[in-house]
């Protein structure tokens, strides 16, 4: 079985070229932000569905241990106490998740290679029956240069209301149907950002759905929400900003670390553009020494 875990600096200066020049391609704007699209086949539309497509994780992990369905019910009772919520997950960070991580990626090696056909990543990739994965190397590509990364672009151009380009309209039609194709994974995720107090009360109203226009990244591992939720995420610090950190109760994530290069270790878990998400509650904003002004947002997928 072919084990997609990188693709190597020698695949990125080689294929990335090919890549980028493929979204320059004019289409036709197909870009969906609901929960389903359409794939064009010789005989005609295939409808598919994120919230169906996919054979689910098996979640091992799960079935092993209780201390994951004990980190939700402690969590719960934790919501009207920031500290206390956030030192809870910490502790959670804290402890061995190898087996849940180990269970995610051979789940996504079944997924893209159920019969053990390829054996090496480059053979895998040079297939074009494989030509769909190649979005999501697109998607996870670590940045070498000064140029704006995929995700970058597109996300922006999403969350402003529409794509600005045919290309970007194409390349947001590959990406779901690459995410359509790997397993779900139904479980708790981290994410961690930085939003401004009229934009939390704006987007995240407990009780009201959140829906981002944009591809949404979340992670199995809470380290990887701290970093993002850090107020030097970016180098300058924003005092105006507060550091959210999301714990999400997701059904069609999709595990896209297998296919990272220089973000493997963030044990990434997506969301497609436009999933429905809604705000089960949130923290008082409280004081963290390393995060500073730091809010708890619980997020649950409709």
């Amino acid at each position: 079985m072919v084990k997609i875990k990188s693709i190597g600096n020698a695949v990125k200066k080689t294929l990335l070229p090919t890549l980028l020049s493929s979204l320059l391609i004019p289409q036709a704007l197909l870009a969906n932000v609901s929960t389903s699209a359409s794939v064009a086949t010789p005989t005609g539309q295939l409808t598919f569905s994120l919230k169906t497509a996919g054979p689910p994780i098996q979640m091992m992990a799960l079935s092993d241990s209780s201390k994951y369905l004990a980190f939700q019910r402690s969590f719960m009772t934790k919501l009207n106490d920031g500290p206390s919520a956030l030192a809870l997950i910490r502790e959670f960070d804290n402890m061995d998740h190898s087996n849940l991580v180990t269970t995610v990626q051979a789940s996504v090696e079944r997924a893209v290679d159920p019969n053990d056909k390829w054996t090496d990543f480059y053979e895998f990739m040079e297939a074009p029956e494989n030509d769909w994965s190649l979005a999501i190397i697109e998607y996870t590509l670590g940045n070498e240069s000064d140029d704006e990364q995929i995700y970058v672009t597109v996300n922006r151009e999403l969350r402003d209301g529409r794509p600005d380009s045919a290309a970007v309209s194409q390349w947001t039609k590959r990406m779901r149907e690459a995410m359509w194709r790997l397993p779900r994974f139904e479980g708790i995720s981290f994410r961690g950002t930085r939003l401004k107090p009229e934009q939390i009360e704006k987007y995240y109203q407990v009780g009201k759905v959140a829906q981002d226009l944009a591809f949404i990244s979340t992670s199995l591992s809470p380290t990887t929400a701290f970093k993002f939720a850090d107020p030097d995420v970016n180098g300058v610090i924003d005092n105006e900003k507060v550091s959210i950190v999301f714990v999400v109760l997701g059904k069609t994530g999709r595990p896209v670390s297998n296919f990272a290069h220089m973000h493997s270790h963030e044990q990434e878990i997506l969301f497609a553009n436009g999933t429905p998400m809604t705000v089960k509650a949130k923290t008082p904003v409280f004081q963290d020494s390393l995060l500073n002004r730091t809010q708890i947002i619980l997020l649950e997928e409709n």
